[in-house]
């Protein structure tokens, strides 16, 4: 008696799971290229993209992968077909730079809301807001004794002079 082959969970996964094959994105351009009666050079001069940038996604090989996608999505453009349909062929979303994704991060959080007290908001003044005080309070007592000496002395109520200077004129 033959014993049962061991299938084991990815094999197992594979037969409720069937994927359908995705096909290169290469030979569907090419192929578009080819039906529209287009050179590479006219295509190229059409998508306006280099020549070895077209050469490259027609032949699964792109120059600048980073750019890659874009390029394949309008070059289908001008050859007519559905970015939509080409979706799965496309060439893959290239990795985020680790600093940008860490920007990201902080950007999606919410920020943190805080109250404020006034002092705490003065605080990174510091010693130049306690000088703005001070000097202000020196100009004011400034002022005030200022204005408080250009007031004239009461004849009558003052030590100069006596009670009979007020009515003698």
């Amino acid at each position: 008696m033959k014993a049962a082959p061991v299938l084991n969970l990815t094999d197992l996964m594979k037969l409720f799971h069937h994927a359908p094959e995705v096909p290169p994105l290469g030979p569907i351009l090419r192929g578009a290229r080819e039906s529209r009666g287009l050179s590479l050079e006219q295509a190229a001069q059409n998508a306006r993209l280099c020549h070895a940038e077209i050469q490259g996604l027609e032949s699964d090989a792109p120059t600048d992968p980073r750019r890659a996608r874009i390029q394949a999505v309008s070059y289908a453009r001008i050859l007519g077909l559905d970015p939509s349909v080409i979706r799965d062929s496309l060439p893959p979303l290239p990795a985020l730079n680790h600093d940008y994704q860490l920007y990201i991060s902080k950007v999606s959080r919410q920020p943190k809301r805080r109250h404020y007290s006034p002092l705490e908001v003065l605080a990174p003044m510091g010693k130049f807001v306690l000088t703005l005080i001070v000097i202000a309070m020196v100009l004011g007592v400034w002022g005030l004794v200022h204005q408080i000496s250009r007031v004239r002395p009461i004849p009558g109520l003052t030590s100069n002079t006596s009670f009979s200077d007020l009515f003698i004129r």
